[in-house]
């Protein structure tokens, strides 16, 4: 269903179920008090009678509603007003159009945005789940119970990361009991991306070239050439680039070429090495007499060989092992020796019967480190010291891998016991680093508060009432020296 219709039907089950239950009431007092006869113009002119209008004259109540075949709609109320004679619509006929037509001919109508949509006699309307037939000017409806929809889900992301794709929506339902069962759970529409990137564009095949031999079995050739090489992320080629047939299979002498034997059917494939390349393809022809080589060999510059010394074709490299192989006129066909190695990373292909086989290891392996090993013991015997924890590197990151993130060792504080201090002395810590350890000594013995304070947070220091003297002993304050204008004394 396109938008402009999803609109369009919902316009119209609105209409059906919210605006039919609410009496649209137009201009309702100003017609109630206007005349009946003026507003439908019940009086004929000089010399007019009511057959002249299709109609019959009516002495009691020409007005009675309903008079035209909207008054049938349930949005449209029909006001009467006191009755009056004058021409109107013969029985079991209304007024629709300007003529008077039968009820069955009435057209239905329900309120659609500002306006009505109006459906002919018989047309069918689907309403959610039900039927509305139009009957007589009014819409006849099924009463199902319809399921119960919940809203749409957000649409999905596009089908495709390119180009023209997909993106569907869907919405839960849960079925009523007697009414249908639920559909319309899932919408669909297109959606257009950025264009995807240019792949690999082949010519046509070539014609087949000439035999290459006029006797003995030769090969026909036609190939594929690459015109435009795929984008980064387009499609790559696909297919092969050159294909192979025999021709010309009958001896050229009485007896085979060397190594070849006479056979009944000396085209089947494969005829020569080149049929071994997964880029080649070898296609039979009639089986005829001729001679081919035996079973298992196949053609080598002339001469039968094993499958086993079969060169290899570079062509048949997948794509990234062929870096060391670029010209400017895009890759090179070179033949390679069976067992040759050609290494990308950490795989390795290796050329067997003329096919590479290649292994398919991740070559992108993250670094990964050891467990962080024991405290060491605390590097001092009593006060704060020092303590450290290493680790090692288990598995280096190779090609893309991770990294390793972080310092191979750590440390941390340890506290040991108290230190022996002397007699007059005793171990005292601070609360923090940050917070000096200070003591009084006899130059600042008349001091609010020390000032020879130490550059460590930890340490020995006079114990409560003692001084350090000059020599650096605790001193009770008896035994400190005076200054007296600059001279110490005892």
């Amino acid at each position: 269903m396109t938008d402009s219709g999803e609109l369009k039907a919902q316009g119209i089950k609105q209409s059906i179920f919210t605006l039919l239950k609410q009496v649209v009431r137009i201009h309702r007092e100003r017609l109630a008090e206007e005349p009946v006869q003026k507003i439908f113009d019940l009086h004929l002119r000089k010399s007019e009678r009511c057959e002249d209008r299709e109609r019959i004259y009516h002495d009691s109540c020409a007005n009675q509603c309903p008079r035209s075949c909207a008054d049938l709609w349930e949005h449209v109320q029909c006001l009467q007003g006191s009755c009056h004679p004058g021409c109107r619509c013969p029985d079991r006929q209304l007024l629709q159009d300007g003529h008077c037509v039968p009820v069955t001919e009435c057209r239905c109508g329900t309120p659609s945005g500002n306006g009505t949509a109006e459906f002919s006699p018989e047309e069918e309307l689907i309403i959610e789940c039900n039927t509305c037939v139009c009957e007589n000017g009014t819409l006849a409806c099924t009463t199902l119970p319809c399921p119960v929809y919940e809203p749409w889900s957000p649409w999905s992301s596009c089908s495709v990361s390119c180009g023209h794709g997909l993106r569907t929506r869907t919405r839960s339902c849960q079925d009523t009991k007697d009414g249908p069962s639920c559909a319309d759970t899932t919408q669909t529409e297109s959606c257009d991306l950025q264009s995807c990137p240019e792949g690999c564009l082949l010519s046509d095949w070539s014609s087949w070239s000439e035999c290459s031999s006029t006797c003995g079995g030769g090969v026909s050739t036609r190939n594929k050439t690459i015109l435009q090489e795929p984008e980064p992320g387009g499609a790559a080629c696909v297919g092969p680039l050159k294909q192979h047939t025999v021709c010309n299979t009958n001896s050229c002498l009485p007896e085979c070429p060397s190594r070849q034997v006479y056979s009944n059917c000396s085209a089947s494939c494969p005829y020569s090495c080149e049929d071994l390349w997964p880029h080649t393809q070898c296609l039979p022809v009639p089986c005829i007499l001729g001679c081919s080589c035996p079973p298992g060999q196949v053609l080598l510059e002339g001469s039968c060989v094993p499958h086993a010394d079969c060169p290899c074709s570079s062509l048949s490299l997948p794509t990234e092992y062929q870096s060391w192989n670029m010209s400017s006129e895009g890759f090179v066909e070179v033949l390679l020796k069976p067992g040759t190695t050609i290494q990308h990373r950490c795989n390795t292909c290796v050329c067997r019967s003329g096919v590479f086989s290649c292994t398919s290891k991740t070559c992108d392996v993250a670094c990964q480190w050891s467990s962080w090993s024991p405290w060491s013991p605390c590097s001092a015997s009593c006060g704060t010291g020092r303590q450290s924890s290493t680790r090692s590197i288990l598995q280096p990151s190779l090609y893309e891998g991770a990294p390793c993130e972080g310092l191979n060792i750590r440390s941390t504080a340890c506290v040991a016991p108290d230190c022996v201090c002397p007699d007059e002395e005793q171990w005292r810590r601070s609360p923090s680093a940050e917070v000096l350890l200070c003591e009084r000594s006899c130059q600042d013995i008349y001091s609010t508060s020390p000032v020879n304070c130490s550059r460590s947070a930890e340490g020995c220091v006079c114990r409560e009432g003692l001084y350090r003297n000059p020599e650096g002993l605790c001193v009770i304050p008896a035994l400190c020296p005076c200054h007296d204008q600059g001279i110490l004394r005892e």
